[in-house]
């Protein structure tokens, strides 16, 4: 991870990512014979699910997992051309004063027909989302008792086709006696066959980093006076060797079984079909975070979440939600800049 100045601010040992997550069993009887390239296939794979009789997918809203990657996803692809706009401090994440940037120059609003769009998806998604989302979140432990629950065993028991989940899933499916009956598959791109709006940005690795176990930060001298050009050789050399492939693909695999996945490419990883095809090839687009991951404030996000349950679970239309939801940009976006005592006029 690099500051925009280039000072390298944490060297990541592994990443985790999020896919979607299938049934083989529920593809084969759709008769589906390979993972959706684009967004549109993955709606059509949808409606073959539900054509058979199997509830094609679950949108998680008890908490932020589901919702929060479907913003990063969307906005972060059909605002690529925008970006550019709002990000005033050219990082790789969107922070606030982005936010606020953006939501004042109208970029990120409803009545810009590119970031409407994204939420126009979600609407075609939720056709085809089992009921009571509100009570499982994707990143809930597997053995929690009470809501939100972990989605997991629904794919497991033939309830649910395709579950959105995170590469951490691989272990805790396995252990489950899932292994081998699961596949996985990036989140599609969205390209021109599913909207003229598309860019056909490619978001693997939107979501899921920068984050992982090991993460290590390297002090510099004018943060620590101690560190001494000696001192800063030594730590890196040491960096060095522990990522290596060898080193680093063995110590990934014992600490967090499978759970997350080496930065070293040809590091050994978990042997899982799709697996690789999580991790991004080239540079990341900029991800643009709004509303549902804290970026604003608190309570943005919780009202945010409250939006996307009611239009996820249809007791919203469209309309409603587009007028609620630009209110919520809106009055978040002024009330982070006073907060901040920011003069958004500036730019």
């Amino acid at each position: 991870m690099t500051s925009p100045n280039g000072d390298i601010d944490i060297i990541l040992g592994s990443n985790v990512e999020t896919g979607m997550f299938y049934s083989k069993a529920a593809f084969s009887r759709a008769g589906i014979t390979s993972p959706p390239a684009t967004w549109a296939d993955f709606m059509t794979d949808l409606g073959k699910l539900k054509s058979v009789g199997i509830t094609p997918f679950l949108f998680t809203t008890g908490a932020p997992c589901n919702p929060s990657w479907f913003e990063r996803l969307a906005t972060s692809s059909l605002l690529a051309g925008q970006v550019g706009q709002f990000n005033v401090n050219h990082s790789q994440v969107t922070n606030g004063l982005d936010v606020a940037v953006g939501v004042k120059k109208g970029i990120i609003g409803m009545h810009n027909p590119q970031y409407a769009e994204a939420w126009k998806l979600l609407g075609q998604l939720a056709s085809y989302s089992a009921s009571g989302q509100s009570t499982y979140d994707a990143c809930s432990d597997p053995n929690a008792t009470s809501p939100p629950l972990s989605p997991q065993s629904m794919l497991i028991h033939g309830k649910i086709g395709i579950l959105w989940g995170g590469s951490w899933w691989i272990p805790q499916l396995n252990s489950a006696g899932f292994s081998g009956k699961y596949g996985v598959f990036p989140e599609p791109p969205i390209t021109t066959a599913t909207s003229p709006l598309a860019l056909g940005t490619s978001t693997v690795g939107v979501i899921g980093g920068p984050n992982g176990n090991g993460e290590w930060s390297i002090t510099s001298q004018r943060a620590d006076n101690t560190m001494t050009p000696a001192k800063t050789g030594a730590v890196m050399n040491f960096m060095a060797w522990l990522f290596t492939p060898q080193h680093l693909g063995y110590w990934i695999k014992i600490s967090g079984s499978g759970a997350y996945i080496p930065t070293e490419s040809a590091a050994p990883t978990v042997s899982l079909p799709g697996l690789s095809n999580l991790v991004p090839k080239g540079k990341v687009p900029a991800v643009i975070d709004v509303v549902l991951d804290d970026v604003l404030s608190t309570a943005a996000t919780n009202s945010g979440m409250r939006l996307i349950q009611e239009y996820v679970g249809g007791s919203l239309p469209y309309s409603s939600f587009a007028s609620q939801w630009q209110s919520l940009l809106t009055n978040s976006a002024q009330a982070w800049a006073t907060q901040n005592h920011v003069d958004l006029s500036k730019y």
